[in-house]
């Protein structure tokens, strides 16, 4: 009989985890909610009264209802600029390629492919909406494991610029799908050896083939005695909500120490060089002290030991979503409980996952003169764990006032459920553009009749 008893937890773990838990549910200071207007955010407060892109909250509110989900258009575009001039005054080509499993959003994916950020996909769903969104192959980098037949016959017709493999079963299965004389260009995910226990991929996991135990080996030489696959990069994904340079730093040497054994070993040159995703979102990159600028230097620094140049390819997700929507929703109830105010917001778990690693900073919708104080910030579900806010500092609030929340982009909408309550209407704003309705009563509505074959009233 398996045992199926938890391997014990060691004190300092739980510790660990409880102290990063507790610092990433304190809120803004008042002064850098009051000063927000200087963090390139889109957001301000004039007359007392919080703005969003020249669109008063209040007024949004008003129109659209509570809750609201609103994506900024020149945020997601100011983030793609950033990476992109950073990273570019270190290398010629630079390869921008949205992680889209961070978010669907239509007109999201669209503002960034008209910015020329290119989609990574990591199965046959996204890959259709990438396609549908009017992605091309060379805007399009095609990762994934367990690679389905779907995906791979509909990523050879689509020619990605790069098709990322890190299993000799992905391999095999990928060259079944290509046919013309044509090579497909390939990467092979590598996962480096490391001791650092923050890497999101480490050896012996499902993800990467690992360089130390010989599976790396294995895939690249299967790929370079392919004569349908052409071996064009080398990918490694080892960071996540990055904002440590050394952390960063260190996964790239790591990278590229890989990549001169490699092309020492096989006689080959890599032309890309993809060293994946996972940085912090860039308010909260930023707001941690962190200089993108410095992480493009370490890259530049880091990757010289190639000796050639490389087109290096970028899969940010957060960095370029996360901080681009806000959260508009109104107090629901407001309650004291030993010593300790709680704030009911209603917008809660059903698109705020409640995990110790995503942030949704409050800010006040109307600011207040009377004094401030500590308030914790939950949803309107009975689950004691979902919690927005453990420690904000906020005006005095009562049940119909609202309420903002930050960093609401990432894993958001991707993750929403049908569960407790009524999900966002989801808004795009743009410049001087009337707001545009992605998600609203009607298709809320439509949502419900084709899950669960009933008709709501939202």
């Amino acid at each position: 009989m398996t045992d199926t008893t938890p391997a014990p937890t060691t004190v300092g773990a739980r510790d660990e985890r409880a102290d990063r838990l507790r610092e990433r549910l304190v809120g803004l200071a008042r002064e850098e909610i009051t000063g927000i207007a200087g963090m390139d955010l889109g957001l301000g407060y004039r007359d007392g009264s919080l703005w969003l892109r020249g669109h008063r909250a209040d007024d949004l509110l008003d129109r659209y209802g509570s809750p609201l989900l609103v994506f900024d258009a020149e945020r997601v575009r100011s983030n793609a600029r950033a990476l992109r001039e950073a990273f570019g005054r270190h290398f010629s080509d630079v390869r921008l390629c949205y992680a889209m499993k961070a978010c669907y959003v239509g007109p999201v994916l669209r503002t960034l492919l008209e910015e020329g950020v290119g989609l990574e996909t990591m199965s046959d769903l996204e890959l259709q909406l990438a396609q549908a969104h009017g992605a091309r192959g060379p805007d399009l980098c095609s990762n994934g494991i367990g690679r389905s037949t779907e995906y791979n016959r509909r990523t050879a017709a689509a020619s990605p610029f790069l098709t990322v493999v890190d299993a000799e079963s992905d391999v095999a299965a990928l060259e079944r799908a290509v046919s013309g004389p044509d090579r497909l260009p390939v990467a092979v995910r590598v996962t480096p050896p490391s001791r650092d226990s923050g890497l999101f991929d480490r050896s012996g996991s499902k993800l990467g083939a690992d360089h130390s135990g010989g599976s790396f080996d294995r895939v690249l030489q299967r790929c370079l005695a392919s004569d349908r696959l052409d071996v064009a990069g080398l990918h490694a994904h080892q960071l996540t909500h990055c904002a440590d340079l050394e952390q960063f730093r260190s996964a790239v040497r790591a990278l590229a120490a890989v990549a001169v054994d490699a092309e020492r070993r096989y006689g080959i040159r890599f032309t890309y060089v993809d060293i994946g995703g996972g940085l912090e979102s860039r308010f909260l990159f930023e707001r941690a002290g962190a200089r993108i600028e410095d992480f493009a230097a370490a890259a530049a620094e880091e990757l010289a030991v190639l000796g050639h140049e490389v087109s290096l390819v970028l899969e940010p997700g957060r960095w370029l979503v996360a901080d681009a929507a806000t959260v508009l929703c109104t107090v629901s109830g407001v309650k004291h409980n030993s010593g300790r105010e709680w704030v009911i917001a209603d917008a809660g778990a059903s698109l705020l996952i409640p995990l110790p690693e995503l942030v949704y900073h409050p800010l006040p919708v109307r600011l207040d003169e009377r004094p401030w104080r500590s308030t914790a910030v939950g949803d309107q579900t009975c689950d004691a764990q979902n919690v927005l806010c453990q420690d904000a500092e906020l005006p005095p609030l009562e049940t119909g006032d609202r309420l903002a929340l930050l960093n609401c982009g990432a894993y958001t909408t991707v993750f929403s459920s049908a569960w407790g309550h009524r999900l966002p209407t989801t808004l795009l704003v743009d410049g001087d553009r009337p707001p545009e309705e992605v998600f609203g009563p009607e298709r809320q509505s439509a949502f419900w009749r084709a899950l669960h074959g009933v008709d709501l009233t939202f």
